[in-house]
């Protein structure tokens, strides 16, 4: 589109930069006349009007004299009459359409495309989150600029040098607006948010390949901030390779403990849905019986997303992932399913009820956590980090729990997950706010009991075994310094009820296993051998282990036999102690005193 169209001024080049000198001015008059904060400026204002009145006289002056009618300013003929008025158009940018403007014989150019900008009124959505679904998806992506781009505008030099000075000083008066203003109030926000209805959000396939991990995502910068690209030592550098053949005959494994892990994950596979979801319904999960006499309501048949999250750590705890190993495709149609049911403000809870929505997402979270720090899959940082943001916006500011609402002060079944979650965001380099972990050492601090060794399912109840390792083992995981002497009453009080004693618990020898591993003691000898012992006993012939278990109606077989290979993977699954130097840097461990 021309602007200015056979003038006097596109012949003449003084008459060209007096007419550019004008204009200048004249927005000069008006971006100065508009900021009249300063005592300067309506002087320069006054100034410009009176340089650019004059300036517009002069032409007034010498384009009649230089135009005669009748006659042609230049060498070609055909000029229009020099009393004949300047047409300046101005394209209305609503209407404008570049087929229309662009001309037939302009010669191509190279096309750049325009930068989108995000609008002030809603933050731009990550591209994990907001890519159409697998089955949406072209099979080919076109990367050819859009059929307008073959026949580009082209200004000619008297336009082009218009519209950068005018650019030019609209953008000085731009940066000079945003140095002035005062600086915007932060929006608070609510302290205790609701969970926002789960939205399903497709995403990008994970059975593509995936880009480089030095690659940036952009994450949430209240909790979690971008991953970097130096994480610290990795706590899962046991899983795979001929390390995790030296771990596990180290900590006590054995080819016996690998068949029974292998056996178990080959029926966990088989029993994965299509679209990737490990269902309750089908697995025999949500059988009200009634443990430790309460009524749940047949909790557990309508967690979608923590069997899934748990059959996905029970295949990630062999150190398989969806990039590697013979369940690739399994762990990739697992994530794949989580990432489609992540809610818009973060939650994994997906469609269960009350008392199972939060340990799926923390258990979801979790195995999200984990796929991405061994991987290092930049489209799995979004959903991580916005995950762990949610843990982290409901987590209680004062006693620093969780529970089965936003706003619950909190429980310790409950927080072993959510810690190790956030254990995981660390793994995968992700830098959550310090008074995430402030907030942790306040919850276990207000759970102890006996002599500090020992812990409650909440603040002043009596101890229990499962609470107790659960505690010993977030403390541990987590770094938290714990005392030779209460780290001596747990084990004595864990070692009173070995596997095999009273009915079967695959919660609670989850958490005892990973807190004993840590330490490697003789401790950890006795319960191993009577952990394996009774793992080994009651798997069936299909792999998997029996739902007889105090939580096994709840969860069905594929929670029993997730609870029973990861039993059977801490040979490898996490570094010890002594093998985590971070950990022992920040005082996570002692020598002991016996």
């Amino acid at each position: 589109m021309k602007s200015i169209t056979d003038s006097t001024l596109a012949q003449t080049p003084w008459l060209a930069f007096l007419a550019v000198m004008a204009m200048v001015l004249v927005v000069a008059t008006w971006v100065l006349w508009r900021r009249q904060s300063g005592r300067r400026r309506p002087k320069a204002a006054i100034a410009c009007a009176v340089l650019s009145v004059l300036i517009h006289s002069s032409l007034f002056w010498f384009v009649p004299s230089k135009d005669q009618p009748g006659k042609g300013t230049g060498d070609a003929p055909g000029e229009i009459d020099g009393n004949a008025p300047v047409m300046v158009t101005i394209a209305d940018v609503e209407s404008f359409d570049p087929d229309q403007s662009a001309s037939l014989d302009d010669p191509p150019e190279t096309f750049v495309p325009p930068l989108e900008l995000p609008t002030p009124e809603a933050d731009p959505q990550p591209a994990v989150v907001t890519a159409p679904a697998p089955s949406e998806l072209p099979m080919q992506t076109s990367t050819d600029p859009p059929e307008f781009a073959a026949e580009p505008i082209e200004l000619n030099e008297t336009h082009a040098q218009i519209d950068q000075m005018m650019t030019d000083l609209l953008l000085a008066d731009a940066t000079l607006s945003q140095a002035d203003a005062p600086e915007p109030m932060p929006t608070p926000e609510p302290p205790m948010p609701k969970p926002a209805a789960a939205t399903p959000q497709p995403t990008e396939p994970l059975a593509a390949q995936p880009a480089s991990a030095a690659s940036g995502v952009p994450v949430p910068t209240q909790t979690v901030a971008t991953p970097v690209a130096s994480p610290r030592p990795d706590d899962f550098a046991n899983r795979r390779g001929p390390a995790r053949r030296s771990a596990l005959i180290a900590t006590g494994g054995d080819d016996r403990t690998e068949a029974a892990v292998a056996a178990g994950l080959r029926f966990i596979a088989s029993r994965q849905r299509p679209d990737g979801i490990w269902d309750p319904t089908t697995t025999g999960a949500g059988q009200e019986r009634m443990p430790l006499g309460e009524n749940r309501n047949g909790a557990g048949k309508r967690a979608e997303t923590g069997l899934t999250g748990l059959a996905l750590l029970s295949l990630m705890g062999s150190g398989y992932t969806h990039l590697e190993g013979p369940y690739n495709d399994n762990v990739a149609r697992g994530l794949q399913a989580l990432l489609n049911r992540q809610a818009n403000d973060g939650s994994m809870g997906g469609p269960a009820g009350t008392y199972a929505r939060m340990y799926c997402h923390s258990i979801a979270t979790l195995s999200l956590g984990e796929a991405f720090a061994l991987t290092r899959d930049p489209r799995l940082a979004q959903a991580t980090a916005d995950a762990l943001s949610y843990s982290a916006r409901i987590q209680h500011p004062s006693t620093g729990g969780w529970r089965y609402q936003p706003g619950d002060t909190g429980d310790t079944s409950q927080f072993g997950w959510q810690a190790m979650a956030m254990e995981s965001g660390k793994q995968g380099g992700m830098n959550l706010d310090p008074q995430i972990d402030h907030r942790l050492r306040t919850f276990l601090s207000t759970v102890r009991a006996g002599r500090g060794g020992l812990a409650s399912y909440r603040p002043k109840r009596p101890p229990s075994r499962t609470m107790t390792a659960e505690a010993l083992a977030s403390r541990l995981l987590l770094g938290h310094y714990v005392p030779p002497a209460e780290i001596a009453e747990a084990e004595a009080y864990i070692l009173q009820e070995l596997p095999g004693m009273g009915e079967d618990n695959f919660y609670y020898w989850y958490y005892a296993s990973l807190a004993l591993h840590q330490l490697q003691s003789p401790a950890w000898t006795r319960w191993n051998e009577a952990m394996k012992r009774r793992l080994l006993a009651t798997q069936r012939s299909d792999g998997s282990w029996p739902t007889t278990s105090v939580w096994g109606g709840y969860g069905g077989e594929v929670y029993t036999t997730a609870m029973g290979c990861l039993c059977l993977e801490v040979y490898y699954r996490h570094l010890t102690l002594h093998q985590a130097p971070e950990k022992i840097a920040n005082g996570a461990v002692r020598p002991l005193v016996r």
